[in-house]
């Protein structure tokens, strides 16, 4: 796959949003090799956008649940709990 390059204003790495661009995401074969500060213009190859964030991959997640518990009974009294318990499972 050859060289590409998207322009992006702003763009979310997985774990932040970094914004202050424009930002040069430089990609070889599929993947990102560098992101750098952007000067010049854009090219006619170019993607230009103003957010970039990377796929979703997880397209299906019980993030309430406690994923290492499988006995059924334990896992239904997780969805009975309330609100502030289940946003606790979650975050943790």
């Amino acid at each position: 796959m050859k060289h590409r390059r998207i322009i992006a204003h702003s763009y979310f790495d997985g774990e932040r949003h970094v914004s202050g661009g424009p930002f040069s995401i430089n990609i070889d074969d599929g993947q990102i090799v560098s992101i750098v500060p952007f000067t010049g213009t854009p090219d006619a190859h170019d993607i230009v956008a103003p957010f970039v964030m990377p796929g979703l991959v997880e397209a299906h997640a019980h993030i309430v649940l406690d994923g290492s518990e499988l006995d059924t009974e334990i896992r239904s009294a997780y969805l009975k709990a309330d609100f502030p318990t289940m946003m606790a499972t979650a975050r943790d």
